[in-house]
């Protein structure tokens, strides 16, 4: 026994080239893993080694004195021929159920290390690596399950930004709970599913909503959305928090139509400047978020103690603030400016021609204001159910906002779409275009710019044939066609 282990233990694997040469005192063993989270912390000595793996079901259970150690390899044929270089140790026992089945790809590896603290707690080998592209689905059904179910799944990635489950939950539901009157024996053999956002011809009504970070799902960040968006003839809409610089995002995909979102900042001349850029830079329209004075209670957030890697930076906002404190999403804590009123539509007007889009609409008193005050658009929002707890689902609101502005401006959705029919849905109630967050982020985080292409086709083929089940060769639904469970 103890010659066996002479051999096998501390001589090819632990004195070898895989124990003391990448493993152990390479990035992982030596690193974050072996010595801080998964050995001496939480993993190895607390759940794995301990508790139900090595001593529990695994080691002392099925794998070691059951089916495998005592009876099929120690009793059985060989020790040191087939079974321990073999079958037993580096088949089923090792490669197989203990090491990586239960223990290294079951609850050490993929499960709360890796998934946990190891990657930013983010997504590669939680949203991503395991989740669209898991093994045994096609690349479709892969992107169709993460995009309905990921929501509900506490995927990192959903962690990461925010996502409160009750808000998600009631954007799904409330979009569910409307269904359509299809007409029947209408001419659908041709189809025209494009739409124009003030006067710009688009592919069809979905358009990428701001959203910061892009590098943390794709090292491209920005620049990929940006490709992206050009490659399928649509709107991007570029957030303040881009982790690319405007002119990155501009040069990456140039005659591309793209809006930039601006936070207006205490320090006016940052927010000033950023609104000049956008325009010379060829951005054809300013949207303003109007809905966060403050940032809200983002609890997931808290509970995972986000902070932007150090290596990640607001780059349009680099050299903006005094002091080092940049412990809110990169910033200083309160860097909004939550004096802003609706007087401030005026103060931008007079920075920029490009037309004003204002985000966060909820309620026909606002849009009424919005439209007195000379905007070109409105953008009914909840800002993805991270701000005001208790608000409504956009798809509810929408309807009131539309009754509001009679038609003087154009109205677009953005929270809860998840499929092509949800598209029709928004259109049928009154939305121009509808725009997606979270959807695109799990499209680029696939696959960069590719799978954020793979995304926008899934929903364009999915719009295309529910206009044509529902009898509409043209989105030109409406409210009456559709009824609410």
């Amino acid at each position: 026994m103890m010659r066996v282990q002479a051999n096998n233990w501390y001589g090819t694997v632990q004195y070898g080239a895989e124990w003391y040469g990448v493993v152990r005192y390479g990035v992982v063993w030596y690193g974050m893993v072996w010595c801080g989270v998964v050995w001496c912390g939480v993993v190895w000595y607390g759940m794995a080694w301990h508790g139900m793996a090595w001593h529990g079901m695994a080691w002392h259970g099925m794998a070691w004195h059951g089916m495998a150690w005592y009876g099929m390899v120690w009793h059985s044929m060989v020790w040191y021929g087939t079974v321990q270089y073999g079958v037993a140790w580096y088949g089923m026992v090792w490669r197989g159920m203990v090491w990586y089945g239960m223990v290294w790809y079951g609850m050490v590896w993929y499960g709360m290390v890796w998934y946990g603290m190891v990657w930013y707690g983010m997504v590669w080998y939680g949203m991503v690596r395991c989740g669209i592209t898991g093994k045994g689905m096609s690349g479709y059904n892969r992107m169709r399950c993460n995009a309905e179910h990921v929501v509900n799944s506490r995927k990192p990635l959903c962690k990461q930004y925010g996502i409160r489950e009750h808000a998600a939950e009631s954007e799904g539901r409330h979009i569910v709970q409307i269904h359509f009157r299809p007409r029947m024996l209408r001419d659908v053999s041709t189809m025209d599913i494009s739409t124009k956002l003030l006067g710009t011809e688009i592919s069809f009504p979905v358009g990428i909503a701001p959203t910061g970070f892009h590098q943390l799902a794709w090292p491209d960040g920005e620049k990929s959305t940006a490709r992206a968006a050009k490659a399928m003839n649509t709107c991007y809409i570029a957030s303040t928090y881009s982790t690319c610089t405007l002119e990155e995002i501009s040069a990456a995909a140039p005659g591309g139509l793209r809006w930039f979102q601006l936070y207006i900042h205490r320090n006016r001349e940052v927010s000033q400047q950023l609104v000049q850029q956008a325009e010379a830079l060829g951005f054809q329209g300013l949207v303003l978020t109007a809905d966060l004075p403050y940032t809200g209670k983002r609890r997931d957030d808290v509970r995972n103690g986000f902070r932007l890697p150090p290596h990640m930076k607001l780059k349009n906002l680099e050299g903006a603030f005094e002091g080092d404190d940049r412990s809110e999403y990169g910033l200083p804590p309160n860097s909004v400016d939550p004096s802003v009123t609706w007087s401030d539509i005026y103060w931008l007007r007079s920075l920029t021609h490009l037309p004003i889009i204002i985000k966060g609409i909820l309620t026909k008193e606002d849009a009424e204001l919005a439209v007195r005050h000379g905007v070109q658009g409105i953008i009914v929002s909840n800002h993805g159910g991270r701000q005001l707890d208790g608000g409504p689902a956009t798809i509810d609101a929408l309807v009131e906002v539309v009754e509001a502005v009679q038609g003087s401006v154009e109205v677009y959705l953005d929270g809860g779409i998840r499929k092509g029919s949800d598209v029709l849905k928004a259109l049928a109630l009154g939305a121009k275009c509808v725009f997606i967050g979270r959807p695109a982020l799990w499209g680029l985080a696939y696959k960069g710019e590719e799978g954020l292409q793979d995304v926008l086709r899934i929903l364009q083929d999915e719009f295309r044939l529910s206009m044509a089940l529902a009898g509409s060769p043209v989105p030109n639904l409406k409210a009456e066609d559709t009824i609410e469970e």
